[in-house]
């Protein structure tokens, strides 16, 4: 499927370069460039997985090379959020595999040193401006990530007026103009030449829209399928290069989706490509334990 997603987008830019390249970037058959964005960050992660599992040359060679078409249909799209998130993947899935495949009291020792050194650094960070009377948050003062920021207070705002039970699964954005609460302001996400119709953080749309409890609810899956696909992989360490394969997938896969709505909304989201594969992917990880 996902090699059908690479070779039709490949075909649409060869064959309508005008219509596929929007002024932000590669769009192809999609709607966006970040939805284009988002389907090769899937596309290219899923290939490359198979690719690495098979053991003849010739099929390698051939997913191999899908994977590469994805990664330029990814930079063609210019979505800095999915290309990020791929790097940070490509670097992380090796380090996440090695540590799986450690002894529990190492895993945990590691993990533990990985944490301390985080606080360290942000203990020194706060004592020296302690020290010497600066901003701690200084650096990130003028970080708006695209102007999401602007959309992100508006929804928080709008999630403190019901923080409970919310505003209703899927009534908050594209519903009747006249209750539309973005369309009650004069921002400039409101207007038509920069309509949106999400918040680009998937956990605040969910808590806009679901409140706490539907935010606490998601939020517990999505960990649930994270420390079962992790579980995955530890046990397939020692199997079959395919078997191991699928596991990262599985267990890489939810880690994704994790990063990718801090800056998208793609978890629990009508027409979401990510949200659609997550629950495949979630009831696999789900039936495989009950299997086992």
């Amino acid at each position: 499927g996902c090699a059908v997603l690479v070779g039709v987008d490949i075909l649409s830019w060869v064959a309508a370069p005008g219509v596929s390249m929007t002024p932000l970037g590669l769009a192809a058959i999609h709607s966006h460039k970040n939805t284009l964005g988002a389907v090769m960050l899937l596309a290219g992660f899923v290939c490359g997985t198979y690719a690495w599992s098979r053991t003849d040359w010739r099929a390698r060679a051939f997913w191999w090379g899908v994977t590469v078409l994805a990664l330029v249909l990814l930079v063609a799209s210019l979505s800095k959020t999915s290309m990020g998130l791929f790097a940070a993947l490509a670097c992380a899935t090796p380090v996440i595999v090695s540590l799986m495949a450690q002894r529990r009291i190492v895993r945990w020792g590691l993990i533990a040193i990985a944490a301390l050194m985080v606080a360290g650094v942000a203990f020194g960070w706060l004592a020296y401006c302690l020290v010497v009377g600066a901003d701690p948050w200084a650096p990130f003062a003028g970080i708006t990530f695209t102007q999401r920021t602007e959309v992100w207070a508006f929804v928080w705002d709008e999630f403190v007026k019901r923080p409970i039970q919310g505003w209703g699964f899927g009534s908050f954005w594209d519903i009747n103009p006249t209750v539309q609460p973005s369309l009650q302001t004069d921002a400039w996400f409101a207007q038509p030449d920069a309509y949106t119709n999400e918040a680009h953080n998937g956990f605040l749309d969910l808590a806009v829209t679901t409140g706490m409890i539907g935010l606490t609810g998601a939020v517990i899956v999505l960990l649930r399928w994270i420390v079962g696909g992790l579980i995955l992989i530890r046990d397939a360490v020692s199997g079959d290069r395919g078997r191991l394969g699928a596991a990262i997938l599985l267990g890489v896969f939810p880690l994704m989706v994790f990063g990718h709505n801090f800056m998208e909304s793609s978890y629990f989201t009508a027409n979401s490509i990510f949200g659609t594969v997550l629950l495949l992917l979630g009831v696999e990880i789900e039936r495989r334990f009950i299997r086992a």
